[in-house]
């Protein structure tokens, strides 16, 4: 029922809200939790809008590699990319709010071998990726992005 709440849009209003100001997405947690995880840390992209040219606020569990911050795109396995992915696809630069601190980044799309080889580690650290993918097989590939600071 909770994480029912954290999906509503009140609850995705709240669960920004708490990622931009207190460092923390509970939404994650709840995601995490739910699949026996540990929980990975968030942040807030925001992106234009690809058609309005409104700023849009997304939060998104992200990894470390190196310096950078990698995100995927999976949108539980639905058919199309989340609109967060489709503004990054036309305009690459975006800023992130992470820890409570903002910066302007630019977006990388990770292609070919490298996508492979991110995307097997994905799978290894968290298994639901492989379902979200199965279900997406026929329509498209879980885009894998790179978030560097400008």
């Amino acid at each position: 029922m909770l994480l029912n709440f954290m999906l509503s849009a009140r609850g995705m209003i709240l669960d920004r809200w708490l990622t931009r100001y207190i460092g923390k997405s509970f939404t994650t947690y709840l995601f995490a939790k739910a699949q026996s995880q540990q929980p990975r840390p968030a942040l807030v992209l925001v992106s234009q809008g690809r058609v309005s040219g409104r700023l849009f606020d997304a939060v998104l569990p992200y990894s470390m590699v190196g310096e950078d911050y990698l995100v995927v795109g999976s949108s539980g396995g639905s058919a199309e990319d989340p609109n967060w992915v489709k503004n990054l696809r036309v305009n690459s630069t975006a800023q992130i709010v992470e820890n409570r601190k903002a910066c302007e980044i630019v977006a990388r799309f990770v292609q070919g071998e490298e996508y492979h080889r991110i995307w097997r580690q994905l799978v290894e650290e968290k298994p639901v990726y492989a379902e979200y993918q199965q279900r997406c097989m026929q329509s498209r590939q879980i885009p894998v992005i790179i978030l560097s600071k400008v």
